[in-house]
């Protein structure tokens, strides 16, 4: 292919251009390998004197797994003195629930919606199966997203890209943030975990997990619970996601729920 002039600038082919993008990728590498790992891991983690080890489930919900700006925590650590004895984690807190759902009552069989798990007027934020990765990424990062929906063409649900999808990418596979985030989803190391209900069949290769409008909060709580995922999507008759229920919404409708 030949090289274009562009206002006196060289204008790069396809193939220069994807040399030059995983180039740039090489480049961010060298300098986020550097970084201290509290840059990278961040502040999501509540350290929790081992005294409140008789704390109630609603007020771990209600006062540890969120801040004080509403911002969930995904993750308490119970200490004795400067030693860590066990860490709770909001998948624990949903399996605590699941195995207790009978103490729910009436709850289980209301439809999500009327629970106010999700709103429909929200969206659902999406890329496209031949969005890069990196893009996907960039994206996630400048809406504060922990995941995006894949979608196709039609807009029909084809999977999820969440951040732990970076989970495995070294120093010398960055490059692989250049393909599509379905192609990148396909080679990553984290495809093994089958799912087994019929709605999610076509969603197994792209991890992604979704339930369609109407159903109880028991059907969500058995599907989350069981695949043990973070959020499920929400979809309409053609499969296209109209909303998405995180963990953290269901643990925060939970703690506002009056125990009995």
């Amino acid at each position: 292919m030949e090289e274009i002039e562009s206002h006196g600038k060289k204008e790069l082919n396809s193939d220069e251009r994807v040399a030059d993008f995983q180039k740039k990728l090489d480049d961010i590498c060298r300098e986020f390998w550097t970084r201290k790992l509290i840059q990278v891991c961040g502040q999501d983690v509540t350290l929790l004197p081992t005294v409140f080890e008789k704390t109630s489930i609603q007020e771990l919900m209600a006062n540890m797994l969120f801040d004080k700006a509403g911002k969930p925590i995904h993750r308490v650590a119970l200490l004795d003195q400067a030693a860590v004895t066990a860490i709770v984690t909001q998948s624990d807190v949903i399996k605590f629930v699941a195995n207790h759902k009978e103490e729910l009552g009436a709850a289980l069989e209301q439809p999500v919606e009327s629970l106010g798990l999700y709103n429909s007027k929200n969206g659902v934020v999406t890329v496209s199966t031949d969005t890069s990765a990196m893009e996907a990424f960039h994206l996630m990062y400048t809406k504060k997203l922990s995941c995006v929906g894949i979608v196709d063409s039609n807009g029909v649900l084809t999977g999820n890209l969440s951040n732990s999808d970076l989970r495995g990418i070294e120093a010398d596979r960055f490059s692989h943030l250049s393909l599509g985030v379905a192609e990148f989803l396909r080679i990553s190391k984290a495809l093994s975990r089958p799912f087994a209900t019929v709605l999610n069949a076509r969603l197994n290769a792209l991890r992604a997990l979704a339930i369609p409008k109407g159903s109880t909060f028991k059907e969500l709580l058995t599907l989350v619970e069981k695949n043990r995922v973070h959020r499920a999507y929400v979809v309409d008759k053609e499969f296209k996601p109209v909303g998405i229920i995180t963990l953290s919404d269901i643990l925060n409708m939970l703690s506002k729920t009056e125990s009995k």
